[in-house]
């Protein structure tokens, strides 16, 4: 069965091993497709992405942000669901994430439900919305497109080994969405006083529920990074830190590394 995957980065360090990942997972390298949407809104990539997929020619695709790594076995647990749930419009996959629990975002999406009945809904959703993707399911949801919310098994690893400037941000931005994540955060770090990436995340976290959600942007409008990454030299000065260097995808038999194992311990 080919299930085309469709990547959105915005530069993540992991972008190289994610795309690795995919092909590694058994994902043919010739139905891989990478929309760049660097220094962009959201809504843009989650528009050309969307509609690109629904150009597709197979019954369903899989669309996926580069801050994930597959796990190997991924296309053989998506295609069972495929094939247990072929009429099903979507399919949201888990992933183990350093910084909560397990989440939701590793989308496979039927191309023919995709075409007709997610593409006319996604017009409709404003285009500053904070969380565009998740708004347009919930639309749909309550339009009575039951099936778009199935969840499926866990499928990947999720924010690993990312540039401290992303993590940063991204937790910014989470302490406006999701504040009650805060105890979590806590706990994680507790358990790995060593991972400078949590206490970049917990710095990033903090500024974020000071600042308050209108010093960031409204809560209803598009994300802008831009007052949380003006922090970042403090932040690495505070933190004794430097920027990391870009992650290349693993040669030969390199595995993923000490995170993919600390990755395991998380599940």
């Amino acid at each position: 069965m080919k299930i085309p995957v469709f990547v959105r980065s915005s530069g993540e360090r992991t972008t190289e091993l994610c795309l690795h990942s995919v092909v590694a997972a058994g994902f043919p390298a010739g139905c891989l497709n990478i929309f760049d949407n660097t220094g962009k809104a959201f809504w843009n990539v989650l528009v050309r992405s969307l509609k690109a997929a629904a150009d597709s020619l197979e019954s369903h695709v899989l669309v996926i942000d580069a801050d994930v790594v597959m796990f190997p076995n991924a296309c053989e647990l998506i295609s069972a669901c495929i094939e247990s749930r072929p009429q099903f419009a979507r399919i949201e996959f888990q992933r183990i994430c350093k910084f909560t629990t397990k989440t939701r975002g590793i989308h496979l999406y039927n191309v023919r439900r995709l075409q007709n009945e997610i593409i006319p809904e996604l017009s409709r959703v404003p285009e500053d919305h904070l969380k565009p993707e998740s708004e347009l399911i919930r639309r749909l949801y309550l339009r009575g497109v039951a099936d778009v919310q199935h969840t499926g098994p866990t499928v990947a690893w999720h924010d690993f080994e990312q540039y401290f400037a992303h993590i940063y941000a991204k937790m910014a931005l989470r302490a406006m969405r999701d504040p009650i994540m805060h105890d979590v955060l806590r706990i994680r770090a507790s358990q790995h006083p060593s991972d400078a990436d949590y206490a970049v995340a917990l710095s990033g976290f903090r500024d974020g529920l000071r600042l308050g959600r209108e010093a960031l942007n409204h809560p209803r409008r598009s994300y802008d990074d831009k007052p949380a990454l003006a922090r970042i030299p403090a932040v690495y000065a505070g933190l004794a830190l430097t920027a990391r260097a870009p992650r290349s995808a693993p040669t030969g038999g390199e595995a993923y590394g000490r995170e993919q194992n600390r990755a395991q311990a998380l599940r």
